[in-house]
């Protein structure tokens, strides 16, 4: 299924290259759900600084109670939830991994 347009052989996004994700994941914002003295948040919030990409940080009992927090990832959830424009990519660990595999980010 292609990102952008409606598809077919003719679409830009038939192969998409690794450029063409960097110019996606860059263009889009990642939201990142973290609380205080968590350390995979601020590593992960680190990660995105470092690599210059778009982000927003929503903090506990800032920006949302816990029970929104649930309400929304599911009871159990740990800290960071990391969401990429419509994408609900997960915890830090899941969230590197996702970077790594579609190479928006030189993570180790």
């Amino acid at each position: 299924m292609p990102l952008l347009g409606s598809g077919g052989a003719s679409s830009i996004l038939a192969a998409p290259t690794c450029e063409i994700y960097n110019f996606l994941f860059t263009s889009m914002a990642f939201t990142i759900y973290s609380k205080p003295g968590c350390f995979y948040c601020e590593k992960f919030i680190a990660i995105v600084e470092h690599e210059d990409l778009r982000h927003v940080v929503y903090k506990l009992d800032e920006d949302f109670t816990i029970e929104e927090f649930y309400a929304e990832f599911g009871e159990g959830s740990t800290f960071p939830q990391i969401v990429l424009g419509d994408i609900h990519l997960g915890g830090c660990q899941e969230s590197i991994r996702y970077m790594q595999e579609k190479e928006i980010c030189c993570v180790p």
